[in-house]
């Protein structure tokens, strides 16, 4: 009889093992999966900053151009704290320039290519475009 008693206990000791394993396991994995999706979230935000300041960058490059067709780029500018450069700028005069900008966050880099028809009386874009490399 007291045989009987000790396998019992044996079997529910083994079945609370069993139980708190899987729910340890399951856990873990809810916790790795939260843990996965925030880092997710920040890594598109640190993505998402890049671009804007790069897009940035090409607004000032674009009214540094219009106000003066001799401007030049090969400059950093800082935006709110966050520096982006403006690459030289390719052509000269009034027609056929490119601009291109690179920012970069945490490292997060993005790239932007502008192609400008003509800048002066209307500026007229032909291309805009985010670029892996120029």
């Amino acid at each position: 009889m007291c045989n009987k008693n000790k396998q019992k206990g044996y079997v529910a000791l083994i079945s609370i093992l069993i139980v708190s394993a899987l729910s340890l396991a399951i856990s873990v994995g809810v916790s790795l999966r939260s843990i996965s999706g925030a880092h997710m979230g920040l890594s598109y935000e640190r993505s998402y900053q890049a671009h804007t300041l790069a897009i940035s960058c090409v607004y000032e490059a674009l009214l540094s151009l219009e106000k003066d067709l001799e401007y030049a780029g090969n400059e950093d500018i800082i935006i709110e704290g966050k520096v982006c450069h403006i690459y030289t700028i390719e052509g000269a005069g009034n027609e056929n320039r490119i601009v291109k900008t690179e920012a970069s966050v945490n490292g997060f880099v993005k790239k932007t290519r502008v192609e400008v028809l003509r800048i002066g009386p209307t500026m007229q874009i032909t291309s805009w475009e985010s670029v892996v490399d120029f």
